[in-house]
Parts: structure tokens; sequence; C-alpha cells
């Protein structure tokens, strides 16, 4: 029996649905932050981490977990695939729609949340194969 591993589509998807999670709340604080006259630059680190670097994790955190879950093995590999779709897709859509590029730590926040979550989704698999051979 052949185990199921997610199809291109299924990681078209994920990186997809990870830009998209990461983007929205992104245009959304900055807008209020321009709406309330705030510069980014007056902030402090942990606030500029929050603000910026955390909606890019939990895109990638988001769509890694949700395309591992269509897998029945290796689900660290699916998650590492899908954060390399995510850096992939990020970077071309930023880069054609702003004609820049995406910023670093945009890039690294969705890989690793996809990576993580990847292979933590893969430990309660294994966790829940184990329970239910019991």
């Amino acid at each position: 029996m052949k185990l199921r591993t997610p199809g291109f589509e299924e990681y078209l998807a994920g990186a997809f649905f990870g830009y998209t999670l990461s983007t929205l709340p992104l245009m959304v604080i900055t807008l209020i932050l321009q709406l309330s006259s705030i510069d980014p630059s007056s902030l402090d680190i942990v606030t500029l981490f929050i603000l910026f670097v955390a909606p890019n994790l939990f895109g990638g955190a988001m769509s890694g977990y949700l395309v591992a879950r269509r897998s029945q093995t290796d689900h660290w590999k699916v998650g590492l695939k899908n954060g390399i779709g995510c850096l992939i897709l990020s970077g071309l859509i930023t880069g054609l729609l702003t004609g820049q590029p995406e910023s670093l730590f945009a890039l690294i926040g969705k890989f690793v949340g996809s990576c993580i979550s990847g292979y933590l989704y893969g430990r309660i698999y294994q966790t829940r194969a184990l329970s239910s051979q019991k």
C-alpha cells in the first residue's frame, strides 16, 4: 500500500494560502500605522517583531500544517517543500507587484513557520498512530 503525499496543486494552494494569511494582517497593520501617523522607526524591536514578523510566521505555520495534514508520511519534508513554495511565491508576487524584493525576515518567517508546523504535525500524527495501535 502506497502512503499518500501531497501533489503539486496542494503545495501551490498551501503557498498561496500562506502568502495570503501573512499579507492581509500586514496590510491592516500598515493601514493602522498610517492612519494613526505612527512612524515604524519609532517602535521598539519587540513591537516591530510582533507586528511584522509574527504574521509571516503564522501564515507559514498554517499553510505548512494544512498541507502536512494531506500527507501520511514524511511530514517534515512536506513542511520543507511547502516552505520553499512559500519563499518562491512570496518573492515572485511581491517582486512583481511592488518592484522590490520581499523582506528577508518575512521570507525566513514563512519558511521557518512552515517547516516547524510540518514537523510538529508529523509528531502529532505519529503519536496518534501509536496510540491507536494499542
